[in-house]
């Protein structure tokens, strides 16, 4: 019996950087995840099976996680649906690699994420969502405006000192 749709979801996250704990933790690497977790703000399972029921009445959604079973379930499936709990797939690379060597040729790969956006994985769509992961995950766009922040201070500090001295010899 073929399932007509399925919706795979997993939280890519380490319980230890979601704890309350971890936000009183000193350790940077800590205080790195927790802050690629604050700008990821992932979405909980209860919202995304919601979400899922609300575009694939008839799906069946795995929270893969508690499902041992679940890679039984994909050849049957007509349409497989990625959970991305953030709005890229954070953490979902090793996962979407496992989930194309074991669908059918014919079945489909969709995306649905967090933020309500339903999108059609196909080869190039992986490939930027990849560009896209190593951009947030390395935080790349803080890098450029910390660096240009730091290039143009010096400059901006001269150009006060030159006013303020001209300034102070035309009083």
């Amino acid at each position: 019996m073929n399932i007509r749709t399925v919706g795979l979801f997993f939280s890519p996250w380490d319980p230890h950087v979601k704890s309350p704990s971890a936000r009183l933790s000193r350790n940077p690497l800590t205080m790195y995840r927790r802050a690629v977790l604050f700008k990821s703000n992932p979405r909980e399972e209860k919202y995304m099976k919601e979400l899922f029921v609300e575009h694939f009445r008839e799906g069946m959604f795995i929270n893969i996680d508690d499902d041992p079973l679940w890679r039984d379930k994909l050849p049957r499936a007509e349409t497989l649906v990625l959970l991305y709990p953030d709005a890229i797939g954070q953490g979902f690379f090793v996962l979407e690699k496992e989930v194309l060597r074991q669908i059918r040729g014919c079945a489909g790969l969709w995306a649905l994420n967090g933020r309500r956006r339903e999108f059609r994985l196909n080869t190039a769509t992986l490939c930027s969502l990849r560009i896209r992961r190593v951009m947030e995950r390395f935080m790349m766009g803080e890098m450029v405006a910390l660096i240009l922040f730091i290039l143009i201070t010096p400059v901006f500090l001269l150009e006060d000192l030159l006013k303020r001295r001209r300034w102070t010899k035309k009083n």
